[in-house]
């Protein structure tokens, strides 16, 4: 999968060579203020999940933050008008 670079994000990490920039979108969700991410699965992840396949979210560190992952249509990119 790769990220998505939704139109109003930020970048979280752009100074960090050793990673691939992700964009963020702060939005508030039930009154708690949250960063939402997209991401745009490849044919491959496509094949795998429409094969019975799972997605993994890994968080580095001992404890869990809350997390929501859910489908949505495809977001407003940056680079479109």
């Amino acid at each position: 999968m790769r990220p998505l670079r939704p139109k109003h994000s930020i970048a979280i990490g752009e100074d960090q060579v050793e990673y691939e920039t992700l964009y963020a979108v702060a939005n508030t969700i039930d009154g708690v203020d949250a960063l939402t991410t997209a991401w745009q699965p490849s044919h491959e992840d496509l094949a795998i999940l429409n094969a019975g396949g799972c997605i993994y979210l890994v968080v580095q560190g001992t404890a869990h933050p809350p997390v929501l992952l859910a489908c949505a249509g495809a977001p407003t990119l940056h680079d479109e008008e």
